[in-house]
């Protein structure tokens, strides 16, 4: 998957998950005391906080059909439904287990990794907790800081085009509502979809939210790669980027902001002049299309490589030098109030 590569060079990919990872809630709570040593955002600590509340899971078994070509489309069913078919109808089809070690961070690696995208949004939005935002995770990937959201209390809608994620979770959660061990309620609305192309979409998950990310998704190389990206078909955005840029800050409350975070590893020409599109983490919409759509720009491309490298380095607990290599460039803009 797109992703995967980049899930790979930090050490957290799903290749790994099994043999080296564990991914528990228990292990996830140590990893975000360990990042809570380079954070001093409110809010992001508050967040990292309720790592230790995420509830044990038993996960789910999955049957994953081939991947159609170009994208994440692909016939998944659960344990369940897969009874109604015979042997021969699955013969194409893998067996994956999302355990316990695994269901929180599913193939995209630890969640609390999300931790310098959210302290982008909160300092830019001005606020110290994520009581009683609105939050669109574009491209969410695992399902552990939406659940870690929702107990700081607000309303989190993740929006995924892989049906495999979209399938563990619709068939795992019993609820929307999530509730802190305080009592602070918040809730986890999941959408499978193209968000920017499809506006059926857009209109159902409504607007006024006061946060929107975008982690390791909306990068120059999966959206405008310089080179076709063997396998994979560019992320649909709905036109021209400044369509896209549109459509985010039609769904932005006043005063909101949109956070593009990216990650990768190397340079995206090698020593060679080969294209590596993972690596190109360029702000795939550009400043113009920003301002033309009406946004205020606080960060563009901005490097935020150490931070990103020293979360890295706390949660695998691996030296910070393994993480070199790897680059972070991210782009914040706010709606106007």
């Amino acid at each position: 998957m797109l992703r995967e590569a980049i899930a790979v060079v930090v050490g957290l990919a799903a290749t790994c998950a099994q043999a080296q990872y564990d991914w528990s809630p228990e292990a996830l709570a140590a990893e975000a005391e360990r990042v809570e040593e380079v954070v001093n955002n409110q809010a992001v600590l508050e967040w990292l906080d309720k790592a230790r509340e995420l509830p044990e899971v038993k996960g789910a078994t999955l049957f994953v059909g081939p991947r159609e070509p170009g994208g994440f489309d692909r016939e998944v069913y659960t344990a369940q439904q897969a009874t109604d078919f015979s042997e021969s109808d699955l013969i194409d089809f893998r067996e994956v287990t999302y355990g316990p070690t695994r269901y929180y961070a599913t193939n995209y690696g630890s969640p609390i990794a999300y931790a310098p995208a959210l302290i982008a949004a909160a300092e830019a939005g001005g606020f110290d907790s994520f009581k009683f935002k609105r939050v669109l995770d574009f491209g969410y990937g695992q399902i552990g800081q939406l659940e870690m959201l929702a107990r700081c209390g607000a309303t989190v809608c993740g929006v995924e085009a892989d049906p495999v994620i979209d399938t563990l979770y619709r068939s795992t959660r019993l609820s929307d509502v999530v509730v802190a061990e305080d009592g602070t309620r918040g809730s986890i609305t999941l959408a499978l979809g193209e968000w920017f192309s499809d506006w059926r979409l857009r209109q159902k998950l409504g607007g006024r939210f006061d946060v929107i990310i975008a982690r390791n998704v909306l990068k120059r190389g999966y959206v405008q790669p310089e080179e076709p990206m063997p396998g994979f078909d560019p992320i649909d955005i709905g036109g021209e980027p400044e369509d896209a840029a549109r459509a985010i800050y039609n769904a932005l409350e006043e005063g909101g902001v949109a956070v593009i975070y990216n990650l990768g590893g190397g340079a995206w020409r090698r020593d060679d002049g080969s294209y590596n599109a993972p690596a190109d983490v360029r702000d795939p919409l550009g400043r113009e299309a920003w301002e033309a759509a009406g946004f205020e720009i606080v960060h563009y491309q901005a490097n935020g490589s150490q931070l990103m490298r020293e979360v890295a380095s706390l949660i695998s607990q691996k030296d910070l030098s393994e993480f070199d290599l790897y680059n972070v460039l991210y782009t914040v803009v706010r709606k106007p109030e």
